[in-house]
């Protein structure tokens, strides 16, 4: 979420597949719909879009992406919100 890269795909596709009932069926999709089949077959074969990306790019997206990680995390818990989370008995929600 909040991650995007470029990456290439192919803009025309023919998809041979089965139904829910096990009947065969071809499919021509093209544009849009040709980068949405390729994305949902990448998911059932197991990938994800940084699993296309350059080593290069793969670094500089984890770098980027730490940094929000980080971000986020000094935003969502602050010292104070912390000292909250770590003092406080989990049972009673009271001070410890």
């Amino acid at each position: 979420p909040g991650l995007y890269r470029d990456v290439q795909t192919y803009g025309h596709v023919i998809v041979e597949a089965q139904d829910v009932e096990g009947n065969w069926f071809r499919e021509e999709a093209k544009e849009l719909r040709a980068v949405a089949l390729l994305h949902e077959y990448a998911h059932l074969d197991g990938s994800v879009f940084i699993d296309r990306l350059s080593p290069l790019k793969l670094r500089l997206v984890r770098k980027s992406w730490g940094k929000r990680i980080r971000r986020e995390a000094e935003k969502t818990y602050s010292e104070s919100n912390l000292h909250c989370v770590f003092a406080t008995d989990a049972k009673t929600d009271t001070p410890t």
